[in-house]
């Protein structure tokens, strides 16, 4: 019984989880005749002109594409301070008073502390060279 729980569950989340990567609906669109939407034309012209891609595909601001996958690296670091905050309080909770325990916890949250005030700054220090650089970088290509 327990097996097809299992196998159930597996199928759910397949079945979740297509919806996410095959878009069908787009599909049934393209397909009829009286589609009278945008084109996909446009439509990817639209996406474009909004991003930082010229026509031939070429990146146009390189500063600001490297701020952003550093400020993401950031915010996962910032999700594993959280993580570390969360585990050691629950050892600091189940410790029941056990000196060796609670001196545990207590130095994974003192570490986890000090890790995210070194992202914080480094966040800082990130968005401020980050930000210097697009500036003198657009003002040098003219975008």
């Amino acid at each position: 019984m327990i097996n097809f729980f299992k196998k159930t569950k597996i199928l759910l989340i397949i079945i979740f989880f297509s919806f996410f990567i095959f878009d069908f609906s787009l599909s049934v669109k393209a397909w009829s005749d009286d589609f009278s939407g945008p084109t996909v034309d446009s439509v990817l012209e639209s996406t474009r002109s909004q991003t930082s891609y010229e026509k031939d595909g070429n990146i146009i601001n390189y500063p600001r594409i490297v701020g952003r996958f550093i400020n993401v690296f950031l915010s996962l670091l910032g999700i594993i301070f959280v993580g570390l905050t969360i585990y050691a309080g629950f050892l600091w909770m189940t410790a029941r008073g056990d000196e060796a325990g609670v001196t545990k916890a207590k130095d994974i949250l003192e570490h986890a502390i000090i890790g995210i005030v070194i992202v914080v700054s480094s966040y800082v220090v990130t968005n401020f060279i980050i930000n210097a650089f697009a500036k003198n970088y657009s003002t040098v290509t003219g975008y």
